[in-house]
């Protein structure tokens, strides 16, 4: 047998295999991507933590996939390194013009300012307030 033949089917079994374990070669993770969370028209694809050095919480949040690009998505939280909340801010991917961003901040516990902002993550553009939702 040629050693070309012997590549394919090699090539063959191993695609054959990772197909029957339901496998990816790719996903060193083990993500189960079967069980995404829906926020409006985006995916989220991975839940996000981060924390302080202190072990505190400082950011919680979901990246997910809006026109086959990452982005953040749904409610966003971050946390001072007391643990409390500052700001939350809620993504909204959408078409351009309908595409928005509600940012929340927060002291001591009351919200002290909210205001709509265009998703300037999303399509590359300048940071625009849209406006202030009253307290």
């Amino acid at each position: 047998m040629s050693n070309f033949k012997k590549n394919l089917n090699l090539l063959f079994a191993i695609v054959f295999i990772s197909c029957l374990c339901n496998t990816s070669f790719a996903d060193e993770n083990k993500h189960d991507f079967s069980q995404t969370l829906s926020t409006d028209k985006a995916l989220c694809q991975k839940p996000i933590k981060e924390y302080f050095p202190n072990g505190t919480l400082k950011l919680s949040g979901c990246q997910g996939i809006y026109n086959g690009t990452g982005i953040q998505v749904g409610l966003w939280n971050k946390y001072n390194q007391k643990g409390e909340l500052i700001e939350t801010t809620y993504y909204h991917p959408d078409e351009f013009g309908k595409d928005y961003k509600i940012i929340t901040q927060y002291e001591k516990n009351k919200i002290i300012s909210k205001k709509i902002y265009n998703f300037d993550d999303l399509y590359e553009v300048e940071l625009k307030e849209l406006s202030t939702i009253p307290k």
